[in-house]
């Protein structure tokens, strides 16, 4: 928005000329400048708006016990049936694909740490050292 200003000051072009070359859609613009003019978020959040709040430290908690795969959860939606009234399917998502994320990449941290046995000590096989023919000669 400040830089449109700017470049309206700067160039006295109208707004719609500068819009176009910042590739923004005037409408757009014009209903943010409205927003700020009335102290409104720039943004609103589609859907209706939850009436009930929540705790999140039981939510997360019950996020944390859904049956989480590399992709996807299972008991996510019955998870959002007990909390439609406080929380978006959008959010909720989003809340379960974090923690999901979070608990994938510390199992794949795991799975990369070796473990010596023996300090110093590493056992290889070669496959090439030893090459036995048809004939089963050496």
């Amino acid at each position: 928005m400040e830089i449109i200003e700017e470049m309206k000051e700067r160039t006295k072009l109208p707004y719609k000329m500068i819009c176009k070359a910042f590739r923004l859609p005037l409408g757009s613009f014009n209903r943010w400048r409205r927003r700020i003019r009335e102290g409104l978020g720039l943004i609103k959040r589609p859907g209706p708006k939850k009436v009930e709040s929540f705790d999140s430290s039981v939510l997360d908690a019950e996020i944390q016990l859904l049956d989480h795969g590399r992709k996807r959860s299972a008991g996510t939606t019955g998870l959002y049936q007990r909390h439609h009234l406080s929380l978006s399917r959008r959010e909720l998502g989003r809340m379960v694909e974090q923690v999901r994320h979070d608990l994938v990449a510390d199992h794949r941290r795991h799975l990369r740490r070796i473990e010596w046995l023996m300090p110093g000590v590493a056992w290889a096989m070669d496959g090439t050292e030893c090459d036995v023919g048809l004939a089963g000669k050496v």
